[in-house]
């Protein structure tokens, strides 16, 4: 228990203030895994550490040159250590040797789908943010830039899964699915579909968890595909109207009790605990974000709380990352919630089961 209490420590630590890196961490980074360098979300390396934990670790934004911590390497491994504590090893997700294969159209494999956590592959096509184009972003969000969803994204997304059909199964992958919010539901969904079905044409049983911007009417989500997929996350992100009108200008137009009943929605299709919501952990009262996650507990949805961070090619980069220590006792709070509502973790998947930025799923993953 004290070793899984450490690993807590130093992810939370992690997660909020990111990585320092030495200079021989660098080089090894460098030579090894220079994708981890590439400025998309964030500049940021997947890490598992040595008890399995697995974090999605920032090593080159702004706010990461006051971390605490140092990642160093030596004699062949890297390691993080607390004050006063002993070293804790870490290793980086190895790059897979497809990552540089290509598709008929030239795209390289890593581009469609990557490894994050331990058995997640996460779909890097991504549909455009209509809230970014009408300058309503969410103020956190890092949001890649992309253009318009075409036929041939969907080819490249099943000539890669078909390509590595064999190596999912053996390695008991699942898939998730990302993108920007759409004003127009039927063409977010639709696109939705078709990613959907680029993957399921070709392995009917590889978990697929898909991530949605909530409909304006309940009825729209019958747009949705939903019998192909197992997980649904419909993102709240803050409980204070007042915050949420300042943080998210475009989405907090849509009521907080719609989201809600969105939630609700997808437990009555999927079942209690296939349907997850980001709540973001170090701007609003903590008291708010415990209570919501008991809230939606009590519904059948699984809390995701993220703490805030300051990204860079945001409009929040000069903001304070979230204190460590109070996540820290956040997420063992809502991890010791979680464990009375969910005893297993074999129908968690996508981002949820990735685990990578939260804490509180970590030990019921770990079972």
């Amino acid at each position: 228990m004290k070793q899984l209490t450490y690993a807590s420590r130093i992810k939370a630590e992690i997660l909020c203030n990111g990585l320092k890196l030495s200079n021989k961490a660098f080089k090894f980074l460098k030579k090894n895994y220079s994708y981890v360098f590439d400025d998309e979300y964030m500049h940021g390396a997947f890490l598992l550490l040595e008890n399995g934990y697995s974090i999605n670790a920032a090593i080159s934004e702004k706010y990461t040159r006051n971390a605490n911590l140092v990642l160093q390497y030596e004699q062949g491994s890297l390691f993080v250590q607390l004050k006063n504590k002993k070293p804790f090893k870490v290793s980086v997700i190895r790059p897979q040797k497809w990552y540089w294969h290509q598709t008929p159209s030239g795209k390289y494999f890593i581009d469609i789908l990557q490894i994050h956590g331990r058995n997640t592959l996460f779909c890097k096509t991504y549909q455009p943010c209509d809230y970014y184009l009408n300058n309503k972003e969410c103020l956190f969000c890092k949001f890649p830039k992309v253009k318009e969803l075409t036929s041939e994204n969907f080819e490249d997304i099943e000539y890669v899964v078909r390509k590595l059909c064999s190596e999912i199964k053996g390695n008991n992958y699942n898939i998730a699915i990302s993108g920007g919010s759409r004003i127009s539901k039927k063409i977010e969904y639709e696109n939705l579909n078709n990613i959907i079905d680029s993957i399921k044409n070709v392995d009917h049983y590889i978990p697929i968890s898909i991530e949605i911007s909530p409909p304006n009417r309940i009825d729209q989500l019958n747009l949705l595909n939903l019998k192909r997929i197992d997980n649904i996350i419909v993102n709240i992100e803050f409980i204070d109207k007042e915050i949420r009108k300042i943080f998210c200008p475009g989405k907090s137009t849509i009521p907080i009790d719609h989201y809600l009943n969105v939630l609700k929605h997808c437990v009555k299709i999927l079942g209690k605990y296939k349907v997850s919501s980001v709540l973001i952990y170090g701007i609003e009262n903590s008291k708010l974000t415990i209570n919501y996650a008991k809230k939606l507990l009590q519904i059948g949805v699984i809390p995701t709380i993220l703490p805030f961070r300051p990204y860079d090619k945001t409009k929040l980069l000069n903001y304070k990352p979230t204190n460590s220590e109070e996540y820290f006792e956040i997420g063992m709070l809502i991890s010791n919630y979680i464990k009375e509502y969910i005893k297993d973790s074999s129908n968690i998947f996508g981002c949820t089961s990735c685990g990578g930025c939260s804490l509180e799923l970590d030990q019921l993953l770990s079972l």
